[in-house]
């Protein structure tokens, strides 16, 4: 079977191709970042294409305004997967599910001022209207 791997982590990255290819399968690519497998799936036409990315991209994604469905379109991975990133971000940033805010506008406001710290010297805090969040590990950055 022609697979694509693609994956974050260089050692499972790796470790995988070199599992499939030990089991009978051509890895055909692999890939360490999401916004590059729509173009190498087109030039490769795997069969299957396991994909785990931690998708920084997505917080980026929703600052740019993207739906969910806009997002997994992007990154090429299932509408199930973009929601459950999306709630482990609003959760890692302390944002609850309530009904005098949005989640996705105060996610987007943490992000740009992370962005903005970052670019001031590497502040990770980001700090909303209604208290504090943490930008989550590789979330922070553009």
């Amino acid at each position: 079977m022609r697979i694509a791997v693609a994956d974050d982590s260089l050692l499972v990255r790796e470790g995988l191709a070199r599992l499939l290819d030990d089991l009978g399968h051509q890895v055909v690519f692999q890939a360490a970042r999401a916004d590059i497998l729509p173009a190498e799936v087109a030039a490769h036409r795997p069969e299957i294409v396991i994909v785990d990315i931690k998708m920084p991209p997505t917080f980026s994604l929703i600052a740019e305004g993207l739906s969910d469905r806009g997002i997994a379109e992007r990154l090429v991975v299932s509408l199930n997967t973009v929601g459950t990133h999306i709630q482990h971000i609003f959760t890692k940033l302390g944002l609850p599910d309530t009904a005098a805010d949005n989640r996705r506008v105060r996610a987007t406001l943490a992000w740009l001022q992370a962005s903005a710290g970052s670019a001031q010297g590497g502040q990770r805090a980001a700090h909303g209207p209604a208290g504090s969040a943490t930008v989550p590990e590789g979330h922070g950055n553009p």
